[in-house]
């Protein structure tokens, strides 16, 4: 019988912790695996772009309703719901988990590693942990479960740590007693982790353990994406002759992002949004074109219509791979993390990061590391700065030089798919 691999990224759409998931998913695919995701609401369409027909089990539909992730929360604090805990603890999930259809493999993000933790509790399911950043060595999974679990009322955190574990195989002395918060994470400290990144770029000082593999960099294909902009109608074929149009036409594209920190981060990523709308008034940006990708919800909010340089573009959605694998971009200035990061190199694109928070300065420091000096500061830097910048990674010998060699380590080790065959080896030994 063939063995099923379940992916669950994140609860929320960060797109970066969903998107390198489809690499590891579409070879898993060719090799025989059943493959399936499960999420908010959402998140189907960031799948459904991916592959259409692959089954996708729509989670906690009252908690998270269709249009959560852009219209209902403003800042981090607030996307954060921790009822969901309690769902899988009560058996909501029991569908997905129970009988024949119950998965081999869970394939989970860093940041629901308190709630894998409860599934490979509750249902004795292997799991997986996938890390889309640069983590510290000491803050592992285990750590993070940690961190969700103090900051729950005590009444929330009794309620994990006294749960009844039928499944799990824990001696019975230690079922009748509340669990401590380090007995109950420890289970996360024997996952394999993996972390789509050569590890060349990585401090070269951190050392996280066996269980810990950075792998291919997981670059995602260009997806069957749609956007919300009326203006290029509602077919999908209307959408990719626009992008295909747009490229043939701007062959020295100034390319801008700030990714999904336009929720977070909304103030910081204008003011570099309007530096460069006014970079483009400068005589030696006459050839080049500036395409802003800011964001459905910035792109509704703000009165782009005053921008009357013709040589800008502004858009909600962006089909970001295929822009940067066109080989018409000069330079894309983009807010640090690390998927774009990664594509930049991949595609050998130069770019400026402007860090926005989380750990997007720790990512500018690591390219630093590597030779790449390329970071400005987005909250005081001018339109000049851009343009120094600009200029400075698109023809310093150095910096050309490192990013070569980075382009090259990223190109072979995509080839490799150490990920694929990280999971393979995980569903061939479980039950």
């Amino acid at each position: 019988m063939e063995k099923k691999i379940l992916f669950w990224p994140d609860v929320y759409k960060e797109q970066g912790h969903w998107l390198p998931t489809f690499v590891w998913a579409k070879e898993l695919i060719n090799r025989g695996y059943q493959v399936s995701y499960m999420g908010i609401q959402d998140c189907r369409s960031l799948v459904e772009s991916f592959n259409k027909d692959i089954q996708y089990h729509e989670i906690f539909e009252k908690l998270y309703p269709l249009g959560y992730t852009d219209q209902s929360h403003t800042t981090p604090e607030g996307r954060w719901k921790p009822e969901h805990v309690l769902r899988i603890l009560n058996g909501e999930l029991n569908h997905i988990f129970t009988g024949v259809d119950r998965p081999d493999v869970l394939v989970s993000g860093y940041f629901t590693s308190l709630e894998s933790l409860i599934i490979h509790r509750k249902y004795n399911v292997k799991v997986i942990i996938s890390t889309t950043y640069l983590r510290h060595p000491e803050n592992d999974p285990a750590m993070r479960a940690v961190q969700n679990l103090t900051a729950y009322p005590d009444a929330v955190k009794k309620r994990i740590l006294t749960f009844k574990q039928k499944e799990y195989s824990w001696p019975p002395h230690i079922l009748r007693r509340e669990l401590s918060i380090d007995e109950f994470v420890k289970p996360l400290t024997s996952f394999k982790e993996l972390i789509p990144c050569p590890r060349e770029f990585d401090y070269q000082h951190y050392e996280h353990g066996d269980l810990v593999h950075y792998v291919e960099p997981c670059i995602t294909p260009c997806l069957k994406d749609r956007t919300n902009d009326a203006s290029l109608g509602d077919k999908a074929e209307d959408v990719k002759g626009y992008w295909d149009s747009f490229v043939d036409e701007h062959t020295k594209i100034i390319f801008a992002t700030a990714g999904s920190q336009i929720l977070d981060y909304g103030k910081k990523a204008e003011h570099m949004f309007d530096e460069l709308i006014k970079m483009m008034d400068a005589p030696q940006m006459k050839d080049c074109h500036l395409l802003l990708s800011v964001g459905e919800k910035l792109l509704r909010t703000r009165d782009w219509s005053k921008i009357n340089n013709k040589n800008v573009t502004v858009k909600g959605w962006v089909p970001q791979r295929k822009i940067l694998s066109s080989g018409n971009v000069h330079c894309a200035f983009i807010h640090g993390g690390l998927a774009t990061i990664k594509e930049c190199i991949y595609y050998g694109v130069p770019f400026v990061i402007a860090p926005m928070g989380k750990d997007q300065l720790d990512n500018a420091l690591r390219l630093r590391e590597n030779g790449i000096d390329n970071m400005l500061d987005v909250e005081t830097s001018i339109t000049d700065c851009y343009l120094y910048y600009m200029n400075k990674v698109t023809t310093d010998f150095r910096i050309k030089k490192n990013m070569g060699r980075l382009y090259n380590i990223f190109q072979d080790s995509e080839n490799k798919l150490e990920g694929v065959s990280i999971i393979e080896s995980e569903a061939a030994s479980s039950n």
